[in-house]
């Protein structure tokens, strides 16, 4: 999303309410091989013009597993907990747009 003019027509206001790191799997020497990223999200965003909530969820909860081994068959897989955040933050903006629009 971006800003098109000084004036919106809506916005989207939000906050993490927890961020949580969690093993998911050992490899076979006894080292952590997979985690989960979960952030819970307050999320609502508002349309300006009519002054009426469009999306609103307050227990917004969304997890991305990350793999610290690399597996060359299979590059979607996340390596990291920057790539897992990143995929979240895209799934936020997924969600909201989708409950948006299943309202019109």
């Amino acid at each position: 999303m971006r800003v098109a003019t000084l004036s919106p027509d809506a916005r989207i206001e939000g906050s993490v309410m927890d961020y949580r790191e969690d093993i998911l799997s050992y490899d076979i020497g006894g080292n952590v091989s997979e985690y989960r990223v979960s952030i819970l999200f307050s999320i609502t965003m508002t349309d300006l013009v009519y002054s009426e909530v469009l999306y609103e969820n307050a227990a917004l909860l969304i997890s991305e597993p990350y793999s610290t081994t690399i597996d060359s068959d299979n590059p979607q897989i996340l390596t990291s907990a920057t790539q897992a955040q990143e995929k979240i933050f895209e799934r936020v903006f997924d969600t909201i747009i989708k409950n948006t629009l299943e309202s019109w």
